[in-house]
Parts: structure tokens; sequence; C-alpha cells
């Protein structure tokens, strides 16, 4: 699924695979810095506008120098985070060699960038993204990740909950 971040002509392609079989194969290559992507834990993903932001928020901080990682698609998973230890960020959110769902973020793609992903990871790429999404997310988790409490998801979706403390992250 292709989205466009505003307000710069940045873009971004979502995929998102089930029942992914070789994600220790898919890492071991990510780490090699093969792919100019970020592979996230889809299970810690509750809506697609978190995606977004945190994708949002890392390409500005790219383009502002003030990253807080080395490379933008770490920076998008740290992003996901509402916390700032990033290690504790980047193993929770990030894929480990058992990751069976993954959300793949991919700023500015080409077709070829798509396409060598796509040719990689041996899943069922779900074509409807944003539904997809909500559909893998384990809410539980997300819940305790996030520490949302049940008076916040009374008074509205939980992804607000969610968004708000990662924006509030890095306030003091």
């Amino acid at each position: 699924m292709h989205y466009r971040l505003e307000p710069d002509a940045d873009t971004v392609e979502l995929l998102l695979f089930r029942r992914v079989c070789n994600a220790k194969a898919v890492r071991v290559r990510m780490l090699a810095g093969e792919f100019p992507a970020a592979f996230v834990k889809a299970a810690l993903v509750a809506d697609v506008f978190q995606a977004l932001v945190a994708v949002s928020t890392a390409m500005h901080n790219q383009t502002q120098g003030s990253m807080s990682t080395r490379n933008l698609f770490t920076e998008i998973v740290y992003n996901l985070s509402s916390t700032r230890n990033m290690s504790k960020a980047l193993s929770r959110l990030g894929i480990s060699d058992e990751t069976a769902d993954m959300l793949v973020l991919v700023p500015n793609a080409t077709g070829k960038q798509i396409a060598d992903i796509r040719a990689a990871v041996e899943g069922e790429e779900v074509l409807d993204v944003s539904e997809g999404v909500k559909e893998t997310a384990d809410m539980p988790q997300v819940r305790k990740f996030y520490g949302v409490t049940e008076a916040e998801e009374r008074s509205g979706p939980i992804v607000d909950a969610i968004v708000t403390r990662m924006a509030c992250r890095d306030v003091r």
C-alpha cells in the first residue's frame, strides 16, 4: 500500500507478510543492509496510522539532522516506540529470527526495491495492509507494550493513546 507523507513529497510503501517461514534469513539480509526498509513485528502495530507517524517522524529527523539512531530504518523502528530505551525499542519492535508476521516500511520506494523484498520474504503478502494490520495486531501485547489503560480505551481509539505515547517519548 502506497502512502504520500506531507508536507514533503516523500512517500512510503507498506508491505504486510503473514506466516513468514524465513524470518532468520530476511533478518540477516536486513542487518547486512540489503534492504532499504524497516522490518517490524506486525503484532505490535495496531493501526497503519501508527506506522505512518513513525516513518514521517524518522524522515523529518533525517532531514533535520537530528536522528537518534544510525540510519533511517532503525530510526523508523525506534520512532514506533514509546520508550527512549533504544535497545528495548529495537529488540521488541524489530523482527527476530522467529517473527511470523512482519510489516515492512519502505520510504521513497522504487519498484525494484519492492520486488526484491517480495522475492526475499517467504510468506503470504496481505494486499489490504490497512485491514491486515488490524487483524494481525496482538492487542494484549500492544496494550502491555504501550501501557494503554482501560480508561484510555473507553475514551477513544487505542491508536490515539499509542501515537500520543510515541509523540511524547522525548518530552521531559
